[in-house]
């Protein structure tokens, strides 16, 4: 019986990394991707401060995401750091802009942040076999 549970746990814990492992290369790609588009979404003036703040912290958070992806199949605590830090960095977006923005707009820095940090948790060696 208690052979079953520890199965059961470990099937589980398989499945939610694989998740996590998923969620976070996506959404530092998009990251990467906000860097490209971002600034002239986010703001029309692209000459407010936050516009360029913006352009290195998903830079930066999306390319820690994903490097710290590579490195969470060898070593899970520095790669599960790395994914932490890129979304703290993209949570910190809002914080940057003077000029009144959309909720909607900067929503999508805290919903990469909120999912890079969480997946951070979870993130580590990618399972051979997916039961």
């Amino acid at each position: 019986m208690a052979r079953a549970a520890n199965e059961t746990a470990s099937v589980r814990t398989i499945r939610r990394r694989n998740w996590a492992d998923i969620l976070v290369i996506v959404f530092g790609v998009w990251a990467l991707g906000e860097a490209a588009w971002g600034p002239t979404l986010f703001t029309q003036n692209t000459n407010d401060p936050g516009a360029g703040y913006t352009q290195v912290a998903f830079v930066v958070g999306g390319l820690l995401a994903v490097l710290g992806m590579f490195v969470a199949q060898r070593r899970r605590s520095p790669g599960r750091a790395m994914i932490a830090v890129g979304g703290l960095l993209c949570l910190a977006v809002p914080l940057a802009y003077h000029a009144a923005t959309p909720w909607m707009i900067m929503g999508t820095a805290v919903l990469i942040g909120v999912v890079l940090i969480v997946g951070s948790f979870f993130a580590g060696p990618i399972p051979r076999d997916i039961p």
